[in-house]
C-alpha cells in the first residue's frame, strides 16, 4: 500500500493504512465508508468520502475502493456550523428570554435566560413543553400554556401586558411579553 502515499494526507495515512491492513488481513471490521483528507496530483489537500469491500483477484484477497471528493459538501458543513455557534452565542447573550415552540407548544429553540427561569439547560428543554419542563409555579406555567394556545388559535403576534412571574428562588419577577 506504498502507493496511498501520494493521495492520503500524511495526517491520515496510519488510519487509513489501518484500516486497509485490518481488511485484509484480520477478522476486525473496520467502516466499509469513511471520510479521510486526501491529496490531489498538485498537493492539494481534500475530503474523500471512501467506500472499501474485500473482494478476490486473481485469487488473492484484494480490495475494491470507490472514492468520492466530498470538499464541497465537508466545507458548507463547516459554514454551517460556525453559523450556527455564532447564532446560538447571540441567541444566548441577549438579555431577554427567548424561545421558539411548535404547533403542539413544544420548545424547539430556548435561549440560556429562559431555560434559567426553569432552572434547567436549553438542551434540556427541546422538545417538551413548558408543563413538562416544570421548575416554575403550576400557575405560571398554566398561564404559559393558556397564552400559548391564544397565539395559535390567533396566528399573530400577542403581546402581553406586565404580568407577575416567580423565579426559581421564589421572588417574584414583573415581566412583559410577546409570543
Amino acid at each position: 500500500l506504498a502507493s496511498i502515499d501520494t493521495w492520503v494526507a500524511p495526517e491520515e495515512l496510519i488510519r487509513v493504512r489501518g484500516y486497509a491492513d485490518a481488511r485484509l488481513h484480520s477478522t476486525m471490521s473496520p467502516p466499509e465508508t469513511y471520510e479521510f483528507r486526501g491529496k490531489k496530483k498538485d498537493g492539494t489537500l481534500i475530503w474523500v468520502q471512501n467506500s472499501v469491500r474485500p473482494v478476490l483477484w486473481e485469487g488473492q484477497r484484494a480490495l475494491q475502493a470507490s472514492m468520492l471528493d466530498v470538499t464541497e459538501r465537508k466545507t458548507a458543513e463547516a459554514e454551517l456550523a460556525a453559523s450556527q455557534r455564532l447564532l446560538r452565542t447571540v441567541i444566548d447573550a441577549i438579555p431577554v428570554q427567548l424561545f421558539v415552540k411548535d404547533a403542539q407548544t413544544r420548545y424547539i429553540l430556548v435561549n440560556r435566560l429562559q431555560a434559567a427561569l426553569h432552572g434547567t439547560d436549553p438542551h434540556a428543554m427541546i422538545g417538551r413543553t413548558a408543563m413538562s419542563v416544570g421548575g416554575r409555579p403550576q400557575r405560571d406555567l398554566e398561564a404559559a400554556e393558556a397564552w400559548d394556545r391564544q397565539v395559535l388559535a390567533s396566528g399573530e403576534p400577542v403581546e402581553f401586558p406586565e404580568f407577575e412571574r416567580t423565579d426559581r428562588q421564589g421572588k417574584l419577577l414583573l415581566l412583559r411579553g410577546v409570543k
